[in-house]
């Protein structure tokens, strides 16, 4: 199985904002998702099979741009084990549950995609997502700890603005 990994796009920093879990993705998040998720399909041929999401706001809102920017609307679903805290083995039981599936993207936040990354490749990792940034591991058989290799990573879009790539 093939295992994307994407930590959800860019939500506003500051006072007076609302609590973290209330705030929406931003406008120029959204572009960058967009911009991020064109890229990997042009460059890297990324085409998961389904989308599923952590249930907070700002995943579930990039989660969404994503599946649209796919076509795949109706292959996007949200699951709690994708919350901040969760952990990578209610991951991996989800993952199991869709074990007709030949890839698969996941939308969260910290730290599940740090712990989820680390366990993937079977041990201590330095591998961290920037916002709007995906990772693709190829897993031996079903995922599980040590069972992912990382393919590739691919930060976000906004890294690269006013560059040559992404066009």
């Amino acid at each position: 199985m093939i295992v994307y990994v994407m930590r959800h796009a860019r939500i506003p920093f500051g006072e007076g904002l609302p609590k973290v879990e209330e705030r929406h993705i931003t406008p120029q998040g959204r572009r960058w998702a967009e911009a991020i998720v064109a890229a990997a399909k042009r460059e890297l041929g990324f085409d998961p099979d389904a989308v599923v999401s952590s249930p907070l706001l700002r995943a579930m809102e990039t989660a969404q741009v994503v599946a649209k920017a796919l076509g795949k609307e109706s292959k996007l679903s949200d699951d709690d084990c994708l919350l901040p805290e969760g952990e990578p083995k209610a991951v991996y039981a989800m993952l199991r549950r869709l074990n007709r599936v030949g890839s698969v993207l996941l939308v969260s936040t910290q730290p599940l995609i740090d712990n989820l990354i680390a366990d993937l490749i079977g041990g201590p990792s330095k591998v961290g997502l920037y916002l709007g940034s995906i990772a693709c591991f190829q897993c031996k058989s079903l995922p599980g700890p040590g069972k992912g290799e990382l393919v590739w990573l691919l930060p976000p879009s906004e890294l690269f603005d006013g560059k040559r790539w992404p066009p």
